[in-house]
C-alpha cells in the first residue's frame, strides 16, 4: 500500500493510479493471459484464491509497496508496481515489475504506453524518495529491455531464475534543483 508518494500520476492521457480491491479481476485477467504469464518470474498458472490472497496481501498495514491500475483516458489499460527488491542482501533497493496490459492494449502502442507507464512509475519513486530504481527483464525480451533502455536504466548483471535468463538494470532517478 502506498505509504510514500503520490497515488496518482498522469502524464496527458495515460496515468497511474493506486490499485483498488475491485481491480483484482482485472489484474487476474491481464497476469493469466497467454502471452503474458510466460513473462513472470513463474510462469505457471495461479489460481483465483492465490492471486486474490496476494492482492489482499497488499492492503496489508505492514506491506509499502506501490501498486498501480494503468489508465488511459480514464479506463483501465493495464497495471505496474514498485515493490522492495527480492535481490538477497539488497533490501533497500526498490524494483519496478508486474507489467501488464489488457489484450487490447497490446502490439505497437503497448509500447509507447509501457514507457510513459514506466517513466511515470519513475516519478512517483523520486517523489517516494528513492535514488533509484531496478528491474529485471528476461533476456529473450528485446521490447521490454528497449523501454527501459530509453529511460536510462543501465545493466547491472544477469541471473537465472526457474531456468530462464534476466538482465538485472538500475536507474538512478532525477534529483530536484
Amino acid at each position: 500500500m502506498i505509504r510514500r508518494g503520490p497515488r496518482r500520476l498522469a502524464d496527458g492521457e495515460v496515468a497511474l493510479r493506486e490499485i483498488a480491491p475491485a481491480d483484482a479481476r482485472d489484474l487476474y485477467r491481464w497476469r493469466m493471459q497467454p502471452r503474458v504469464q510466460p513473462l513472470f518470474h513463474s510462469s505457471r498458472a495461479v489460481p483465483w484464491e492465490e492471486h486474490a490472497a496476494f492482492v489482499d496481501r497488499y492492503f496489508a498495514a505492514d506491506n509499502d509497496d506501490a501498486w498501480f491500475v494503468i489508465e488511459v483516458s480514464g479506463r483501465p489499460a493495464g497495471a505496474v508496481a514498485l515493490y522492495r527488491s527480492g535481490v538477497a542482501g539488497d533490501r533497500g533497493a526498490w524494483e519496478a515489475g508486474r507489467i501488464v496490459f489488457a489484450p487490447e492494449h497490446r502490439g505497437l502502442a503497448a509500447f509507447r504506453l509501457a514507457r510513459r507507464a514506466i517513466a511515470l512509475l519513475m516519478e512517483h519513486a523520486q517523489a517516494a524518495g528513492h535514488g533509484e530504481m531496478r528491474c529485471e527483464v528476461l533476456a529473450e525480451n528485446r521490447v521490454m529491455r528497449a523501454i527501459v533502455d530509453s529511460l536510462g536504466f543501465v545493466a547491472i548483471g544477469s541471473g537465472e531464475r526457474h531456468g530462464r535468463r534476466y538482465h538485472e538494470l538500475v536507474a538512478p532517478l532525477r534529483k530536484e534543483g
